[in-house]
């Protein structure tokens, strides 16, 4: 009997202290994902009848008075029965297992804070989720989701902590149920709510919350997400890493930050700075050191595109003049560079002279896919026809060209993709859409060689158009990885007006092969050196040409 006894008090002392263990981290990350939850598929809620942004507020006040775990499933089960019954949805198919794996929704049956009659309650929401018009977002256009009905409370520059939350919980349940690529994010998306909870709960001040926006974008690993947008501040800048920038730009060649490009002449000549320079220290730092205090904050779907991130910052600043080390012509020297408000800037800039098109040797032309119009590739096109060679160079944003352009390149209609598209009646699972095509019947379609040119700079529509043109017959792509960011994108709101985007679309090669994170597929790899850059050599487009020369 004594031991019976005994026994008894272990197991009371057991779970006891496991619901006294309950964090308030712990609490907060549920309560965004059942708040997230009931959002999407609650037929309550789903169609709008509630303020859940109220709602929400209220309940995490509520939240913190909470003795222990008991109390905590007493809570859910009091917010259930204020929305009402559930009745059945003969026309939801069911989610099966695979499909809550997919989609995320594992914790329905997992999470051991909650008890068996409040999962079975979930699960029955589930099962017989809102089937109408959603509220919240819509999947119009392309498919990708566009949030709707979602207040950005732009006045609250620094929002209290519950508005904070609200911020957190928006983002993290929208990349949970409409994000394409969260597979591919490279760790647990739901164990990563339990480590945001400090950065957005604890944040001071207005920096700390910016911090916290920027820290929890990076970690979706999606180029087309990094930067987060501000009402009051042009270009997407922040202060934290400098609303001020230099008119210039620069890439990161063998872990050096080299001047590539000058967006001002005249501003860049008064400061004495050149392309070629490479940048060795800014404000007493090294470029490396910068980069490392801000690869928190500053994304990337992989390595080389989150170089190019982070580079692009190097120079911003709050200050309007920036103490630099450069390197030229193998000295040191110390400088001055002026920063400037984007605004500044834009009257400067100096304006390229190069045009959409032009002949770089006898039989061999280059379009640059930036600056192709489509009212002029009819033209073009016929000047090129007989050339023995095209060179597309691909780094940097299309018009929307390729698919007319692939009218010429191409003898037939093929297919170049598919996209995976996110079932609004359904969260959390996508549907592959039918192959694209591009491409039509073609009797005279051009006969030379065609040779696409890549880098990290060739990013979403520019991969998709990548992709597109790779279809052609013999073509060739030359160059480096790409951003790995594809798919249309979508806007993600917080409180204080704050917004970033995350790829909204999937988008595959016909054969299944990602792109996401990867880039698409290269045939030649080219890997820039610093000898060259500081020449002014375009190493790139050189192997294009030894490719037209001396390959059959």
């Amino acid at each position: 009997m004594k031991k019976i006894l005994l026994l008894a008090v272990s197991v009371f002392s057991f779970i006891h202290g496991h619901a006294q263990a309950l964090t308030h981290e712990q609490r907060l990350a549920d309560l965004g994902r059942v708040w997230g939850f009931l959002k999407y598929f609650h037929p309550a809620v789903a169609g709008g009848q509630y303020n859940w942004d109220e709602v929400l507020i209220r309940k995490i006040g509520q939240l913190e008075k909470l003795p222990d775990a008991e109390a905590v499933n007493a809570f859910y089960t009091t917010w259930l029965d204020e929305l009402g019954e559930v009745k059945k949805c003969r026309s939801c198919s069911a989610y099966t297992d695979d499909d809550m794996t997919t989609a995320g929704l594992t914790w329905l049956k997992e999470n051991p804070v909650l008890n068996t009659t409040l999962r079975a309650r979930l699960l029955d929401v589930l099962q017989n989720r809102y089937h109408g018009k959603p509220f919240y977002l819509s999947n119009k256009g392309a498919g990708n989701i566009e949030m709707m009905n979602e207040p950005k409370y732009e006045t609250m520059a620094y929002p209290s902590m519950e508005y904070r939350l609200l911020g957190l919980y928006r983002y993290w349940n929208v990349v949970q149920y409409f994000f394409p690529y969260k597979k591919d994010i490279g760790e647990d998306w739901n164990n990563l709510l339990d480590e945001m909870i400090i950065p957005f709960r604890d944040a001071g001040d207005t920096l700390a919350y910016q911090a916290a926006i920027w820290q929890l974008a990076a970690r979706i690993n999606d180029s087309h997400g990094v930067g987060v947008c501000a009402p009051y501040v042009p270009s997407c800048g922040s202060p934290l890493f400098g609303v001020r920038m230099a008119p210039l730009s620069l890439q990161w060649i063998e872990k050096e930050a080299v001047v590539v490009r000058l967006s001002s002449d005249s501003l860049c000549r008064m400061d004495d700075i050149r392309a070629g320079d490479i940048i060795k220290k800014i404000d007493g730092r090294t470029p490396q050191q910068i980069i490392d205090a801000n690869w928190l904050y500053i994304g990337g779907s992989n390595e080389r595109g989150r170089y190019r991130n982070n580079v692009a910052t190097l120079l911003h600043g709050n200050s309007p003049v920036a103490d630099v080390v450069i390197e030229r012509d193998g000295k040191l020297m110390e400088k001055k560079i002026h920063r400037y408000a984007w605004e500044e800037i834009k009257p400067w800039m100096t304006p390229s002279k190069d045009g959409m098109w032009k002949m770089l040797e006898e039989g061999v032309g280059y379009i640059h896919m930036g600056r192709l119009k489509q009212d002029s590739i009819k033209q073009i096109m016929n000047a090129l026809k007989d050339t023995r060679a095209i060179i597309l160079d691909i780094r940097n944003y299309p018009q929307g060209t390729a698919q007319q352009l692939s009218r010429y390149t191409h003898p037939k209609a093929v297919p170049f993709v598919y996209a995976t598209v996110p079932q609004i009646d359904r969260p959390g699972l996508f549907e592959k859409s039918k192959d694209f095509f591009c491409g039509t019947q073609n009797k005279q379609p051009y006969k030379g060689k065609l040779i696409l040119l890549v880098n990290e700079s060739t990013q979403s529509h520019a991969e998709f158009s990548t992709m597109l043109l790779q279809t052609a017959p013999a073509v060739m792509t030359i160059g480096n990885q790409t951003a790995g960011a594809d798919g249309n994108v979508s806007t993600i709101v917080f409180p204080g007006g704050y917004s970033t985007m995350m790829s909204g679309l999937g988008v595959y090669y016909p054969d299944g092969t990602p792109t996401q994170r990867v880039g698409v597929r290269v045939d030649i790899t080219v890997t820039p050196t610093l000898a060259a850059v500081l020449k002014g050599r375009d190493e790139i487009l050189e192997r294009a040409l030894q490719y037209i020369h001396t390959e059959k």
